[in-house]
């Protein structure tokens, strides 16, 4: 056999099995292989090779797709288990602000006799200070605020407002001291007033279950100390405020600017919320 051929038909054979050559080209192969058993083998030997290879080649396509697909798989099991954590979490905590809510109204309702009592709050900002009382007996009330403050003209004024309930109105009296002494004093009748509920509830008003679940998620509740009284400190839509621990009652807002809240139980006679004396002056209707 012509080695030379040998030699040459040997360089084709790689094309020859991709099907590359063309059909003068694989006769000069075929006619070569009849009686060349060296490069009938060596044809046979790259065949297995190249079938090898495609195996190997594709196991290791099958190999990586699998990795591929494990390490998504990581990543999304990853992901469930932290938003799970994070909706347990933030489920967990509406759950403690909701109970933490439902306990300071029953310690509330049952530490305030709202048939008969005073709450007195003191609050102070820049520019006045002042203190409220509430007084409740068989649902009648006086609501008596005092104001210390400077108007524009830095003139001190105090000013002195009376809020009752009598023949199914309510009224307001306002009366107004400047520091000469001078004095002004005006009566406004209302059909209702907007905070009504707050002067005869003296722990916070309780709502409906969906209302107060909603309020749960939205606010935020740390325990602190206030005068060395242990606290709930509440914060909800803008303001913080602090109900104790034992009671349940609120005593300070930074919402209503106030520095203190004080209760006290069974103490209001009728003399107390008797309304004011307004003889004489003329009452203003404000539409509400």
């Amino acid at each position: 056999m012509n080695k030379k051929n040998c030699k040459i038909i040997q360089d084709l054979l790689p094309n020859y099995i991709e099907n590359l050559t063309n059909s003068e080209t694989n006769k000069f192969i075929e006619e070569h292989l009849i009686d060349c058993e060296d490069c009938k083998k060596i044809l046979e030997d790259m065949k297995k090779d190249i079938k090898t290879n495609n195996i190997t080649e594709k196991n290791d396509k099958e190999v990586n797709y699998i990795k591929k697909i494990n390490f998504k798989m990581k990543i999304l099991k990853f992901l469930v288990i932290l938003i799970v954590i994070i909706i347990l979490t933030f489920a967990i905590s509406i759950l403690r602000n909701y109970i933490i809510l439902s306990k300071l109204y029953k310690l509330g309702d049952s530490k305030i006799n709202k048939e008969n009592y005073m709450m007195i709050k003191t609050f102070i900002t820049g520019d006045y200070i002042g203190k409220e009382i509430n007084l409740v007996k068989d649902k009648k009330y006086l609501h008596i605020q005092t104001v210390f403050f400077m108007d524009d003209s830095e003139r001190e004024q105090y000013m002195k407002i009376y809020e009752y309930k009598k023949d199914g109105k309510y009224y307001r009296l306002s009366k107004v001291i400047d520091d000469d002494n001078s004095s002004r004093q005006s009566l406004n009748e209302y059909d209702f007033f907007p905070n009504d509920s707050n002067i005869y509830t003296a722990s916070i008003y309780k709502e409906s279950f969906l209302k107060e679940l909603k309020k749960s998620v939205f606010m935020k509740i740390r325990t602190e100390d206030v005068e060395n009284i242990e606290c709930y400190a509440i914060s909800y839509e803008n303001g913080t405020y602090w109900f104790e621990k034992e009671t349940g009652l609120l005593i300070k807002s930074t919402k209503e600017n106030t520095k203190l809240y004080t209760y006290y139980n069974n103490c209001v006679n009728d003399k107390m919320v008797e309304p004011p004396d307004t003889t004489g002056l003329e009452i203003h209707k404000i539409d509400n």
